[in-house]
């Protein structure tokens, strides 16, 4: 992508003094960048008209802290990076929290039968640290308070070990 960082630097000058035509001819060209470096950085591609136009808000906003003696290209690629940074931990805390369905079905559907593993054994195929939330919680019923209190851990550590351990067993049984 080749961009004219001078005439890119002309227009937020003058939109900083004002100018609402080199503003918008600005934010055209800027778009355009936030666009490459968004797309380059981000996987899901439903996400990248979202995170370029927060981008854009962002360096709307941050538009009287640019420093007309200092390049333009850094400022805005630090603006970018930021908002992606911003979305990746949005997206990671989003999927930390797994929703789980309280019923565990353990039964393995086969065309001659349809045998229930015991709990115990599935509970043998993933690590105690796992493991242990799962049996306080799904087999002898604490709350996740209780349950976090005897791990001696805070509750969302439980709720994350908990998903984490009903993912490992859903990858058993489809397997």
């Amino acid at each position: 992508m080749k961009i004219d960082w001078e005439k890119l630097r002309a227009l937020i000058i003058q939109s900083q003094k004002g100018d609402k035509d080199a503003y918008r001819d600005f934010l055209k060209e800027a778009r355009n960048f936030v666009l490459y470096k968004v797309q380059n950085k981000v996987f899901n591609k439903d996400d990248v008209d979202d995170i370029v136009q927060d981008t854009l808000i962002s360096i709307h906003k941050s538009l009287n802290t640019y420093d007309s003696q200092r390049a333009l290209g850094p400022w805005m690629t630090t603006i970018c990076e930021r908002k992606v940074i911003d979305y990746i931990r949005k997206i990671t805390k989003r999927n930390e929290f797994v929703v789980v369905d309280n019923n565990l079905d353990v039964t393995i559907q086969t065309p001659d039968t349809n045998t229930l593993i015991e709990a115990k054994e599935i509970m043998g195929i993933i690590p105690g640290k796992l493991s242990e939330p799962i049996e306080l919680t799904k087999i002898k019923g604490l709350s996740s308070k209780e349950a976090a209190e005897e791990l001696g851990i805070n509750e969302n550590a439980l709720r994350t070990r908990v998903s984490r351990g009903l993912a490992k067993i859903k990858q058993f049984l489809e397997e």
